[in-house]
């Protein structure tokens, strides 16, 4: 784990009748292996405990191996304890994973085994927690395949009902199994009607904050939540430094509309910034929302609120100095954006077909990528006006008002932008890689 190897040589011999590769060994210093070195430490921050070592396994394909070390954190704990939840959500996704890896392989018996075990242990689960909903949206899946369709109707609209109270609109697992119930029932009315009128519903009541979001052309945003967020001059210099690393941010003095605006959000990742006293509130509520990528909590009193923050894995850390949040998020954010902002690429392993892949999700990846190898096909044969250039600093610019650092380079792209250094300029650390992808 942590290796790299650069690849120097691919041929064939004629003589050997095989393949030679020539591999060498990233040295220490490179800057490739510091960036995994980076991620990983991210990742675990301060903790080390079995249920961070089963979830490396899971990572890296060893379902067995985690599944055993999940049991052994089990086993140690309280059936109150905060960490269950992590243990029972380990279990869950590994048999999701071996489930649907069993259907690639078409033994349904061994998949029903699979899915059976991870119900009984979404069982200790809230009821309308998303994998509750996502274990019957498996047995469904199976009993379609199988041709029971009377059962599989069942359980898709059991995960139906769960994942509209549970997960953003047009969450993409809300959509596929929406379009599975239609599919068996057509003689049912659409219950796509009915969820796109629930759906208008909710957006007539946050229009205002929806219309915002609809702006946002990056895939992360900052929504801070304090009762004197506008209030002190402290703050408003954090503000300013804080959108040279995320252009977005969104304050809040009122935990009520700062709730509703982050159950607007649906496409993006939210890095939530939030007081003590509103932590202790809303974080129980929104740390499973799958739009919460990561939470800090700005306070007074460190000891008091690690305390409660240390059951929900999402809080990066609880602060109580200025130029160490905004120092901790940013640099966060350079791992984040190199980790997690989504790029169109896929490479597929043998192990990770045979592992966790089925032919489904391949198929998927491997349309992804042929789409965007078509988007490139497009944007190469168009042709482009002479005021392209300037319509991309002008709207670029619009995006990024009261942003200095974002400004001042786009001054500078405006003096000395060339096409021979295109490359160069949608490679540097700035917001026009990720205002390009967004548009």
């Amino acid at each position: 784990m942590g290796t790299i190897f650069q690849v120097n040589d691919v041929r064939y011999s004629d003589n050997e009748n095989i393949w030679i590769i020539k591999l060498s060994l990233i040295g220490e210093d490179d800057p490739r292996l510091k960036d995994m070195i980076d991620y990983i430490k991210y990742e675990i921050k301060d903790t080390a405990d079995l249920i961070t070592l089963a979830d490396f396994f899971i990572k890296i394909g060893e379902y067995y191996i985690a599944k055993e070390y999940y049991q052994k954190y089990q086993n140690q704990l309280s059936i109150n304890d905060p960490n269950m939840k992590r243990v029972w959500q380990g279990l869950s996704n590994i048999a999701d994973i071996q489930g649907n890896y069993f259907i690639s392989m078409n033994d349904y018996s061994k998949a029903h085994v699979c899915f059976n075990e991870q119900i009984d242990i979404c069982q200790n689960l809230p009821r309308h927690h998303p994998q509750v909903g996502k274990c019957h949206a498996n047995v469904a899946n199976l009993y379609e395949i199988q041709g029971n369709n009377n059962l599989a109707l069942e359980n898709y609209e059991k995960a139906y009902k769960i994942f509209t109270q549970s997960l953003p609109a047009y969450h993409p697992d809300t959509t596929k199994v929406e379009q599975s119930i239609e599919n068996l029932s057509p003689q049912k009315k659409s219950t796509k009607e009915t969820s796109n009128q629930s759906t208008i519903s909710k957006m007539i009541e946050i229009s205002e904050d929806q219309s915002e979001a609809n702006k946002i052309l990056e895939t992360f945003l900052i929504v801070w939540l304090d009762a004197n967020v506008n209030k002190t001059k402290d703050n408003e210099e954090t503000y300013k430094a804080l959108r040279t690393s995320i252009n977005y941010l969104k304050t809040f003095d009122n935990l009520q509309e700062g709730e509703n605006y982050i159950q607007s959000i649906h496409r993006e990742k939210i890095i939530l910034i939030v007081s003590g006293g509103f932590g202790m509130e809303i974080v129980q509520r929104i740390h499973d929302c799958e739009q919460i990528n990561s939470i800090y909590v700005y306070c007074s009193d460190k000891a008091r609120h690690e305390q409660w923050s240390k059951d929900y894995p999402k809080v990066k850390s609880v602060i109580t100095k200025r130029n160490q949040l905004v120092e901790e998020i940013i640099e966060d954010q350079k791992i984040r954006n190199k980790t997690e902002d989504s790029f169109p690429m896929s490479i597929l392993t043998r192990t990770a077909v045979a592992k966790e892949t089925t032919a489904k999700d391949i198929a998927k990846e491997m349309g992804s990528v042929l789409w965007f190898q078509l988007l490139i096909d497009v944007l190469l044969r168009m042709e482009h006006t002479d005021d392209a250039k300037t319509e991309l600093i002008e709207t670029w610019g619009e995006n990024y008002t009261g942003n200095s650092f974002e400004l001042k380079i786009i001054k500078e792209f405006k003096k000395e932008y060339k096409q021979e250094k295109a490359v160069w300029w949608y490679t540097r650390e700035s917001s026009l890689y990720r205002y390009n992808k967004h548009k």
